[in-house]
């Protein structure tokens, strides 16, 4: 969405470098990887906490039977593994921050672009700023980069070693995504992918803090024919494109709005640009508006419907995909 902006912004043109074009047209895949990434090592990180309690209680035991020594010590090798991959989280989560706030950046520049009466000039200093964000990013990602793949290596290598999958067969635990490639997200939800089937519920859930986005089976389908190399099966591609981070849409929901409601109008109707900017900025200060909702939505058609069921306070009637929303106790 934001490279589809930019390089229709003429006036940007003598303004941005090559290698900044080429950052903003891999802007939206960068934001998805580091989302995945993020997932796959907190899912990794889930099941180190749970092998850490298993071997806890185990050692609170204090059966005579057991070399509570060699068990010990095992656990203290496999904190220092949990904070390894803390550390990957933290890294990779700095790497979001820098790519939201550009994300931000960017669209705000081009909204006001497209309003203001000012001369271009008058936003050299603001496009600066960017090129600078862009520069800065390249530079850290660079270094975390070089960080990951030491962490991993030091990860994948002791989740691989011989006691440590004694341990897990012996507690049962399922450890996902030790791969020093990423292996895709599993599917938490049972009722949400259900054997190659149409799935027509939008949930969001900060229980999970994940929005599990509707899908129809032509969809995934569509997917596996165009990118065969990226998805080798229908689980995987609802994992990386229908199972997104809640904060991928609440942690900028104004930004969120415009971004959903963009792409809707100029991916799935195949609107102008003016078109779906103009649509983007209609909505994007609309409150009662959870932007995962614009995201599940296939056509215009279906968020007008919803819209007019929300404002007639009447969401019972809005039958084109079921929404739950899984909230947190207090």
């Amino acid at each position: 969405m934001v490279k589809d902006l930019v390089t229709n912004a003429s006036y940007l043109n003598n303004l941005l470098s090559e290698k900044d074009f080429n950052f903003i047209n891999n802007f939206d895949d960068e934001i998805k990887s580091i989302n995945t990434k993020i997932s796959e090592q907190e899912n990794t990180r889930d099941s180190i906490v749970e092998l850490i309690s298993s071997i806890a209680d185990v050692l609170n035991l204090n059966d005579p039977e057991i070399d509570n020594y060699s068990l010990y010590k095992y656990s203290n090798e496999l904190t220092s593994v949990f904070e390894t991959v803390n550390k990957n989280i933290n890294l990779l989560s700095d790497l979001k921050t820098k790519l939201d706030l550009l994300d931000s950046d960017i669209i705000t520049l081009l909204v006001n672009a497209e309003n203001s009466t000012h001369p271009m000039s008058y936003f050299d200093n603001i496009i600066q700023n960017i090129k600078s964000k862009i520069d800065d990013y390249s530079s850290s990602f660079e270094k975390v980069e070089l960080q990951l793949s030491t962490n991993n290596h030091k990860i994948n290598s002791f989740l691989n070693r011989d006691d440590t999958k004694k341990y897990l067969a012996g507690f049962n635990i399922v450890l996902n995504n030790v791969n020093s490639n990423f292996k895709t997200s599993p599917i938490t939800k049972s009722d949400y992918a259900s054997n190659e089937k149409d799935n027509n519920i939008l949930i969001i859930s900060e229980k999970d803090d994940k929005v599990f986005l509707p899908y129809k089976v032509e969809e995934i389908n569509d997917y596996l024919e165009q990118f065969p190399e990226q998805y080798s099966s229908f689980e995987s591609v609802v994992a990386k494109e229908f199972i997104l981070p809640l904060n991928y849409y609440m942690s900028h929901p104004v930004i969120a709005r415009f971004r959903e409601a963009y792409s809707l109008c100029r991916d799935r109707e195949a609107k102008t640009i003016f078109e779906s900017l103009k649509y983007g900025m209609d909505l994007m200060f609309n409150r009662r508006l959870n932007p995962a909702i614009i995201a599940a939505c296939k056509t215009q058609e279906q968020l007008s419907n919803y819209m007019n069921c929300l404002e007639k306070n009447d969401l019972k009637h809005f039958t084109d995909f079921e929404i739950r929303f899984e909230v947190n106790p207090f």
